[in-house]
C-alpha cells in the first residue's frame, strides 16, 4: 500500500506539509477493539485493547511504522525539484526520521516513510523504477522497494551483530 499525494506546482511548501501531519493525525487515530468477555465480568470492565484505525481500512504494510507517502511533484524543474524536496524533508522531518538508537540505528515504528518523485519520471519510467527519493535519505535515485526499505532499522544490527561482524555498514 502506498498512499499518493500529487501536487503539481499549486500547493505550498506548507500546505503539502500540513497533508503529512494530517496524515499522521489519521495514523494515530484508534480504535477500541470487540471485547471478548462477558458484560458484567472484571474483564468485561477491564477491556482496554485498540488498534489504528488505518488498519481496519487499509491491509498490513508487512513493514514497520505507518503506511508510507508518496509525494509526486509536478511542472518543476530539477533546480526547483531539488530545493522542493530539501524544504518538504526539513518540514516533515518529525513524522519520518524516527528514534534514533545509536551507532546510526533508528527505530521507525511510529514514524510515516516519506517517498518523492516527479510527475515527469514517474510517466517516463513507471513507478517500480529508481525514481524515488526518501525523505532523509542521501544518494542517488532508488526503485520504490530499496525506498521503502529501511536498512538502518534495529532488525539489521541484529543480523550484524549475529554474524559477528560488528556495526559494519554493509547490510544484507
Amino acid at each position: 500500500m502506498l498512499l499518493v499525494e500529487v501536487d503539481l506546482d499549486n500547493e505550498s511548501n506548507p500546505i503539502v506539509a500540513k497533508k503529512i501531519n494530517d496524515y499522521r493525525g489519521f495514523f494515530d487515530h484508534r480504535h477500541p477493539l470487540p471485547n471478548p468477555h462477558s458484560r458484567g465480568t472484571i474483564g468485561y470492565l477491564e477491556w482496554k485493547k485498540t488498534e489504528p484505525h488505518w488498519r481496519r481500512t487499509y491491509p498490513d504494510t508487512g513493514r514497520p511504522g505507518y503506511p508510507p507517502v508518496a509525494i509526486v511533484l509536478g511542472h518543476l524543474g530539477e533546480r526547483a525539484m531539488s530545493q522542493r524536496v530539501k524544504a518538504l524533508t526539513e518540514m516533515t522531518r518529525r513524522h519520518w526520521q524516527g528514534r534514533h538508537l545509536g551507532h546510526g540505528y533508528y527505530d521507525r515504528s511510529e514514524a510515516i516513510p516519506i517517498l518523492f518523485t516527479s510527475l515527469e519520471l514517474l510517466i517516463e519510467r513507471g513507478p517500480l523504477s529508481p525514481i524515488w527519493r526518501r525523505a532523509g535519505r542521501p544518494g542517488p535515485l532508488q526503485p520504490l522497494h530499496d525506498a521503502l526499505d529501511d536498512h538502518d532499522e534495529p532488525g539489521a544490527l541484529m543480523r550484524i551483530s549475529e554474524n559477528g561482524q560488528g556495526h559494519s555498514w554493509e547490510f544484507r
